[in-house]
C-alpha cells in the first residue's frame, strides 16, 4: 500500500476534507509511520483472506479506489461486479473499463476541486444493481471460444 500509485495520501486528504465519512483502507504497509492517520481512517495492517474482504465489502456502502496508474483495476471491477457503488480516479484507463456503468463514478486526482459528498449523493441514487460485464459470460467464455475458435 505504500506505493504512490495506491493513492492512500489521497485517501487521507479525501477523509481529512470530509470528515462526515468513514473511511476503511486495507493494505500492509509503512505509511502510517510517517504521516498522522485521520481519525475517520480505520486501517486494518494486513492482507485479508477473500472471506473477511467480502465481510468488509459486504458492510460497505461504497468503494473508493482512486489510482495513478489503474493499480487497483482488478479489485475495482470484482467490487463493482459484486454490486458496489465505486468511486475511482478520472483516467482514460478507468473512462474505458468504468464508462459505461452507471454505479461508478470519477474523481479528480487533484481533490482540491472534488467534491466526494457530491459524488457520493449521486452514486446512491443509483440502483445497487450486480453488474455482467465482467462475468463469466464476458470473459472466461470469450476466451474459451477463442480457444475453440468458436468465434
Amino acid at each position: 500500500m505504500d506505493s504512490s500509485t495506491y493513492c492512500i495520501d489521497l485517501v487521507c486528504k479525501l477523509a481529512e476534507n470530509n470528515p462526515n465519512f468513514s473511511f476503511l483502507i486495507i493494505g500492509k504497509g509503512t505509511f502510517f509511520r510517517n504521516r498522522c492517520k485521520p481519525n475517520n481512517i480505520t486501517w486494518i495492517d494486513k492482507y485479508l483472506k477473500h472471506e473477511d474482504i467480502l465481510n468488509c465489502v459486504n458492510h460497505a456502502r461504497c468503494a473508493l479506489m482512486p489510482t495513478r496508474r489503474d493499480t487497483q483495476g482488478v479489485m475495482s471491477c470484482e467490487l463493482v461486479t459484486y454490486g458496489i457503488p465505486l468511486i475511482t480516479s478520472d483516467l482514460p484507463v478507468c473512462r474505458e473499463i468504468f464508462g459505461k456503468i452507471p454505479t461508478v463514478a470519477f474523481m479528480n486526482n487533484d481533490i482540491r476541486n472534488e467534491n466526494l459528498s457530491q459524488l457520493y449523493l449521486n452514486l446512491l441514487k443509483k440502483s445497487r444493481a450486480e453488474i455482467d460485464m465482467f462475468g463469466y459470460s464476458n470473459t472466461v467464455k470469450r476466451e474459451e471460444n477463442i480457444i475453440k475458435m468458436e468465434y
